[in-house]
């Protein structure tokens, strides 16, 4: 691509010179949204459009928008989609309303404008600084300047956002995103919680049937045959949405929303906030704060059940926990097993892992072992069809497969063997200067990442740099080329015909196995899958190679190789 000189218009390109694909990126933060929509998505893509409209060597390839994301860091999804387009060559120019826009970090975002861009050849335009990296020396002097602003202006909201909302948690302020199930924000307060006429009636039923002996899961099983929305799923169909109710409707009760009801003292009428904080002034992440520091006020908002009531469940909650505690250890004379499938055998209709689980007998005197779907445990047919199957059934199964599989392909040995003869070593060779290429290729781009932060300080002259810099360019690419041939002819070694005297050994090696390990299976069955009408569908690793092999073997055959 051809260079704009600094010194001179970059609006009017050189003859002959190629478009630079530019990206727009636009980001908006929850506290920019905040702002009685003063910055929006759509604004910012508008005043970067009209400003690039100026540039005729500047062709729009993509608009880049993370919304709702914090710009402290670049974690970001949108970001980082921009970022592997830089590095594949897609994109030239990144394009932004103001540098607080690209980040508010001013170490991280100075050192990607002076150090990573530049490594790139990537220019970056800030159209309300009126920074170009492209244009005079002018833009760098006040670009850390700009770093240092955005940095502290995001501290310093941080520090007011932290400070107003352990006031208002202190003076029994609702703080949170959306309300607890059972309440909804007052329309006139959004600070104060009142109660939800369609869901306070369902945690008093909860409560209630706690209190009556009910388990955590006759409940649920009680809520979901009824058809009762879940928190998740009331929120989505009111319009509420957050990063946990994506399936929408499909949400059923579980076992965490149903305990954590049970245990929340906001149904007393309590608020008890600041369980979980962050503070980016102070350099804190995200972190869960211990109880004696939560903040806990009393008598806020009108209760849903009455102290009575909700001891009531505590009770029964104590009660079966210790039944469970006290049982502990009563069975254990009979067997335990351990899944030798690990996570490669799932249901088939909902996807889920299938769990090994061990049934005892009433006399406590046999174990007997099913594996279940644990979708269908949890939520009955209204999350999955009825699927179990034996382990004893299940692994014979498998088993009998797994040895018919391994016999079809040890009557393949002679074609493997004839083919691995005819692909000869050669495939060999590039692995073991493949290593060496791939140092040196690191050695040089590390030097090459070097030289403008050598040119910067005074090291290397404008002369230097630029021969250096053409230099480390013309030895990248060869190095590059060097070692993608390598992979290639590496890669050879994958083929069939390589691999297949390695399954050929393997079969040898468990084609006259007695019993079904972990082992087995892991090397080689890629997944297992337990289907409604019971059937299995058991997907081998070498599922394809027999085909292939044959193929092979007739057009090397046909070829007179």
């Amino acid at each position: 691509m051809a260079r704009t000189s600094r010194k001179k218009a970059v609006s009017k390109p050189a003859a002959g010179s190629l478009p630079v694909p530019t990206a727009i990126y636009a980001r908006l933060s929850h506290e920019d949204a905040a702002e009685n929509g003063r910055v929006t998505i759509e604004s910012q893509i508008e005043v970067i459009r009209n400003y690039l409209s100026g540039f005729r060597e500047l062709q729009e390839a993509e608009v880049y928008i993370d919304n709702g994301f914090t710009g402290t860091n670049f974690e970001r999804p949108a970001f980082q989609r921009m970022m592997q387009a830089v590095r594949d060559g897609q994109i030239r120019c990144i394009a932004v309303k103001d540098l607080s826009r690209l980040g508010r970090n001013y170490i991280e975002t100075g050192h990607f404008i002076e150090k990573i861009c530049p490594f790139f050849e990537l220019r970056v335009i800030s159209v309300n600084e009126r920074f170009d990296s492209e244009g005079n020396g002018s833009g760098m002097l006040s670009a850390p300047i700009f770093h240092v602003i955005n940095d502290l202006y995001s501290k310093d909201i941080s520090k007011k956002t932290c400070s107003a909302l352990r006031a208002k948690r202190q003076k029994g302020d609702f703080v949170g995103g959306y309300a607890p199930h059972g309440y909804r924000k007052d329309p006139e307060n959004p600070s104060r919680l009142i109660a939800d006429p369609q869901t306070a009636p369902v945690i008093r039923q909860i409560f209630t049937w706690r209190a009556e002996g009910l388990s955590c899961g006759a409940i649920l099983r009680r809520l979901n045959q009824a058809d009762i929305p879940s928190p998740g799923r009331y929120r989505f169909e009111n319009g509420i949405r957050t990063n946990n109710n994506g399936k929408g409707s499909a949400l059923l009760w579980n076992r965490h929303v149903l305990t954590d009801i049970l245990k929340n003292q906001v149904y007393l009428g309590h608020l008890v906030q600041g369980r979980q904080l962050t503070s980016y002034y102070i350099g804190v992440p995200a972190h869960t704060v211990p109880p004696a520091e939560w903040a806990v006020c009393r008598n806020t908002h009108e209760p849903i059940v009455s102290e009575e009531l909700f001891e009531q469940a505590q009770q029964a909650g104590r009660a079966g926990y210790e039944k469970y505690t006290g049982a502990h250890g009563s069975n254990a004379h009979l067997p335990q097993k351990r899944s030798v499938y690990g996570k490669k055998l799932v249901c088939a209709e909902c996807g889920a892992v299938m769990r090994l689980h061990r049934s005892v007998s009433r006399n406590r005197d046999k174990a007997w072992f099913t594996y279940v779907c644990p979708t269908y445990a949890q939520h009955g047919r209204q999350g999955c069809s009825r699927r179990n199957i034996r382990q004893a059934e299940l692994d014979a199964a498998v088993l009998e497969s797994i040895r018919a599989q391994l016999a079809a392909f040890l009557r393949q040995e002679t074609v493997c063997a004839e083919l691995a003869r005819r692909a000869g070593a050669q495939a060999r060779l590039p692995q073991q200067g493949l290593p060496e290429v791939e140092r040196l290729l690191a050695k040089k781009k590390k030097l090459f990442a070097s030289l403008y932060a050598d040119f910067k300080d005074g090291l290397l002259n404008v002369d230097e740099y630029r021969s250096a810099k053409a230099l480390y360019h013309e030895e990248i690419a060869a190095l590059e080329a060097e070692a993608e041939r390598s992979r290639a002819l590496a890669e050879q070694l994958h083929a069939p015909e390589h691999q297949g005297p390695r399954w050929i050994a393997l079969a040898k090696q468990y084609g006259k196995a007695e019993a079904l390990t972990a082992e087995l299976v892991d090397a080689l069955v890629s997944e297992i899958r337990v289907c409604p009408d019971g059937s299995l569908e058991i997907a081998f690793r070498f599922a394809d190679m027999l085909e292939t092999l044959s193929k092979n073997y007739r057009r090397a055959i046909e070829e007179g190789a």
